[in-house]
């Protein structure tokens, strides 16, 4: 039977987390204390290996750990979260917002603003979908805050390592494109006063 640890191992290789090595070791001693309250699934050693990587700022793919996992990548999330309750763990990424968007990628300046944009955003897109589609929006996914920063961030002018934010929020690049277009579309005025905002935090 391949140990826990041995399985830990070479799914942080296939995500790229073996680089640090106090993930590894971290995510074992998570995925114990796990399966001594509360029992484990397949879902609980990839998602063990994330919240060792946040503890140590290394980000990882989550749609592909779901897919090692071979759960959706909901059940994954909710792996994810019920692992962060039952082990008591804080956490600046188990959800996303515009606050610790800025806080992380940009500066604290920006949220006043990226928030009013949000809100802009949020009101004129609803006002525009028809009431059927405006029901099946999740406004709690994370496609959203970041699709607004990631806007606010192209016209301020304010680098951000994209590839890193998609695996961390575990959104589709194109989901977060769409975002980014209908921002850029229904806040555009809002979106202009970064251009001569002062950005320092």
């Amino acid at each position: 039977m391949v140990s826990v640890l041995h399985s830990l191992t070479q799914f942080a290789r296939t995500l790229n987390l073996e680089q640090d090595q106090r993930v590894i070791p971290y995510a074992h001693q998570l995925y114990t204390q796990a399966s001594a309250r509360s029992g484990t699934n397949s879902a609980t050693p990839l998602a063990c290996l994330e919240l060792a990587g946040e503890k140590y700022n290394a980000s990882m793919d989550r749609r592909m750990a779901a897919r090692l996992a071979g759960v959706t990548l909901t059940t994954y999330k909710n792996e994810l979260m019920r692992l962060h309750d039952l082990l008591g763990l804080s956490s600046n990424l188990m959800r996303i917002t515009l606050k610790s968007l800025v806080v992380q990628f940009g500066s604290v300046a920006m949220l006043p603003q990226c928030e009013h944009v949000m809100n802009v955003f949020r009101e004129r897109w609803s006002a525009a979908l028809p009431s059927a589609k405006l029901a099946a929006v999740q406004w709690d996914r994370a496609v959203f805050p970041v699709g607004v920063f990631l806007a606010c961030c192209k016209v301020a002018s304010v680098r951000v390592d994209r590839a890193k934010l998609r695996i961390m929020s575990g959104e589709r690049a194109e989901e977060i494109n769409k975002v980014i277009t209908l921002t850029e579309y229904y806040a555009a005025d809002e979106l202009k006063k970064f251009a001569t905002m002062d950005k320092r935090g």
